[in-house]
């Protein structure tokens, strides 16, 4: 996460507007909308192919991951409330949004940053929690409690059923200081660290695997320069996996700190990174590659470039020039993707996009957001021969929050909708789609997106994003059988689910279906997002 300005509420980024807007459609020629005219109110009617001669590489199920910082209330509050507390709890931990993510099947969680993690001790957050320290943590105005620490949020992990994924601290800690965290969590004799830990309260190593190599080392974790942070990374690299050596496996599925595509330098800083990393025995010191996108849209009735777009309320040039900016994330994943290329052809090594979200003015998770992750999953899909991890930013109430929380309610919004509809694609088998006769909003936004794959139910999944706020979408597929699915859709693009109150944005399911000459057509509602199925 990179440092939010004062002015701006926590996690709206100020960004370069030329690397933010360099391009607004999608690489793929298939998904440019025509230039044909329609009818402003009447139904749009376009074709999708799916092509089921040959599919792509499989969609890892960990693209479909989640990141939870010491940010805002995203931490205190939305997950830990601590033990006896009224609010219904496990261990001090949330009853209530545990429930809510199992059913998701959350397959990464990511901690504890972001920048936090650049100045975050170990240490202050294991042992009794009244005797923890309480310190200010550079970039965050709370005071941090070490309340929620490494027992704690590995805890969170089990309840929910996720993977661990830690980013340790390489901006301002030394490496040992980072093995000795990773050996007090997997340790598995009798070692002094093992010890402390089971007196602490665990007796068996929680065997973390995934391991982030500092985050936005570029920036505030540690404002390095391109081959600096190649050498630190090589250097932290082999000491957190010390049994590497020339004809040895690493252990731990290790993500180096990559570019972000908001700022300047992201091809020399992916240069750099893939190809002054490599350790004496020829081994790139890491498994995957982050990227950083934050996209954003400034706001069309303020004269500054700070103040970014209502999360309620935006006009019709600003959802739509943010949505052109979702678009670009295609361009960012070809961009940094090409470049890794030229020195891992064999594609060994992953892309993680583990930090993503487009920044408003407002904490409502509206429809519109609900949108924008469909399309970036969309995206994601196109590209798994190289994207194998990603994690949205933030899971629980800020950002793209999948569940937001005030005292003791709790609600779940439309991004979190998106995310239980798309379950199905992950370990799906990808299909390439064709759009005919897709049209255009505003020039040079399409109004029709999607993607297709092979579940391992067996069944076909496609997902279709109508992007038009006012016009229906008919649909003629040439896919066969008895379709299944859902639409989640609401009264106004700014939708959203409040507290207390029956959700506006919920699925439902999608029955307007037709079948003619044995091929599935249907009607999509304007501002929607359909996700069906047929036998394979």
């Amino acid at each position: 996460m990179t440092h939010i300005p004062s002015r701006l509420p926590r996690r709206n980024f100020l960004i370069s507007t030329g690397a933010a807007l360099a391009s607004a459609g999608l690489s793929h020629a298939a998904f440019f909308p025509s230039t044909a005219s329609a009818d402003e109110n009447g139904p749009v009617r376009m074709t999708v192919s799916v092509d089921q001669s040959s599919s792509g590489a499989e969609i890892a199920p960990e693209i479909y991951g989640q990141f939870i910082e010491h940010a805002g209330n995203v931490v205190y509050d939305g997950i830990w409330v601590g033990e006896g507390n009224s609010i219904p709890n496990i261990r001090g931990i949330r009853k209530d949004v545990v429930d809510a993510l199992k059913p998701l099947e959350v397959p990464l969680l990511r901690w504890p940053g972001g920048c936090f993690a650049d100045q975050y001790n170990w240490r202050d957050g294991i042992g009794p929690r009244d005797k923890r320290p309480k310190r200010h943590v550079a970039f965050y105005d709370e005071l941090e409690t070490n309340e929620f620490g490494t027992h704690e949020y590995l805890d969170f992990a089990e309840l929910i059923g996720a993977k661990p994924y830690i980013s340790v601290n390489m901006g301002s800690s030394s490496a040992l200081t980072q093995v000795q965290w990773l050996q007090y969590i997997n340790d598995k004799d009798n070692s002094t660290l093992a010890l402390e830990r089971q007196k602490n309260g665990r007796a068996t190593p929680w065997n973390v695997n995934y391991v982030g190599l500092g985050n936005e080392i570029w920036g505030c974790g540690g404002n390095m320069r391109p081959e600096t942070a190649a050498d630190e990374t090589r250097r932290y690299g082999f000491y957190l996996d010390s049994e590497v050596v020339r004809y040895s496996p690493q252990k731990l599925y290790k993500i180096a700190s990559g570019p972000s595509w908001n700022f300047p330098g992201y091809k020399e800083f992916t240069e750099a990174m893939m190809k002054e990393s490599v350790n004496i025995f020829g081994q790139t010191p890491f498994q995957a590659l982050s990227l950083h996108f934050y996209m954003w849209q400034k706001s069309s009735r303020s004269k500054s470039d700070e103040e970014l777009l209502p999360a309620v309320g935006f006009d019709e040039s600003e959802w739509t020039g943010l949505l052109k900016t979702v678009l670009t994330v295609n361009d960012a994943i070809v961009t940094v993707s090409s470049i890794m290329d030229k020195y891992d052809p064999q594609k060994k090594i992953a892309l993680a996009f583990d930090e993503w979200d487009a920044s408003m003015n407002g904490p409502q998770v509206t429809l519109l957001k609900a949108e924008i992750s469909a399309l970036i999953l969309n995206m994601f899909h196109r590209h798994t021969d190289r994207l194998r991890v990603a994690s949205t930013t933030f899971m629980i109430n800020i950002g793209n929050a999948l569940i937001q929380t005030k005292g003791p309610l709790m609600v779940l919004t439309p991004s979190y909708y998106v995310f239980a509809m798309y379950k199905p694609f992950k370990g799906a088998k990808p299909y390439a789609v064709k759009i005919g006769g897709n049209q255009s909003i505003h020039e040079s936004l399409p109004v029709l997106d999607a993607s297709a794959a092979k579940a391992k139910d067996g069944r076909i999944y496609l997902s279709l994003v109508n992007l038009d706020p006012n016009r229906e979408v008919e649909v003629d597929t040439d896919l066969s059988g008895t379709p299944e699915g859902q639409v989640l859709t609401g009264p106004a693009l700014d939708a959203f689910n409040e507290f207390g109150q029956s959700p506006k944005v919920s699925p439902t399911k999608f029955q307007n279906f037709t079948v003619s000459g044995g091929k599935i057509a249907l009607r999509m509602p304007s501002k929607s997002i359909v996700v069906f199925s047929v036998p394979g």
